[in-house]
């Protein structure tokens, strides 16, 4: 347990912080140029923008930016290209996390989240199925799903380039502890950018 001197020295600067922040009700709490998943705020690291769409088990469209993924990989456009986003926290040292929107983010009353890696990355080109791992998981107010990208009769291709933006496409895609929901298609397309 820490000194009660040192926690009322951490009340006492957080309470600054968030005076400095501002009080007012319309203002985000968080300063500018700050990062987290959807704020589209600007870090100098990349940010991911781009759209998800789904059909089959959910039928859905959803344009989003999530700046997490590029935060980090602590990387440019350029190097996420050649090298991969993995690392850092964001998946194993030479993988590719496959930007999506962030969990959280409500499309059509589901949570959606997209949850796919190039297991080994070698730079930009074509990713089959084979070389994908991972899932789409939707969550409603009763159960979550996760439709797995590279299970049974599943169909799904990743297209990376030199500058980390790419597309992901899926179809028939299962949810394999839900033999009864139907499969998903779909596919996400993304950008990177500094």
């Amino acid at each position: 347990m820490a000194p009660r001197p040192l926690l009322a020295a951490l009340f006492v600067t957080a309470g600054l912080l968030l005076t400095a922040c501002g009080s007012d009700a319309g203002s985000s709490a968080l300063p500018t140029g700050t990062f987290g998943p959807e704020d589209g705020g600007h870090t100098g690291f990349p940010i991911y923008s781009g759209t998800l769409t789904l059909s089959g088990g959910l039928t859905a469209t959803s344009d989003w930016t999530n700046s997490s993924i590029g935060l980090l990989a602590k990387k440019t456009c350029q190097d996420i290209g050649a090298n991969g986003n993995g690392g850092n926290g964001n998946g194993p040292e030479g993988s590719f996390q496959i930007p999506g929107p962030a969990y959280g983010r409500k499309t059509n009353g589901q949570n959606i989240s997209l949850s796919v890696s190039v297991k080994k990355y070698h730079g930009p080109g074509d990713y089959p199925r084979e070389e994908l791992t991972g899932h789409v998981q939707l969550i409603d107010s009763n159960n979550g799903r996760n439709f797995d990208v590279a299970e049974g009769s599943a169909t799904s291709q990743a297209t990376i380039a030199a500058d980390g933006s790419g597309t992901l496409t899926f179809a028939n895609v299962p949810d394999p502890d839900h033999a009864d929901t139907p499969a998903l298609s779909g596919s996400v397309t993304w950008k990177c950018t500094v």
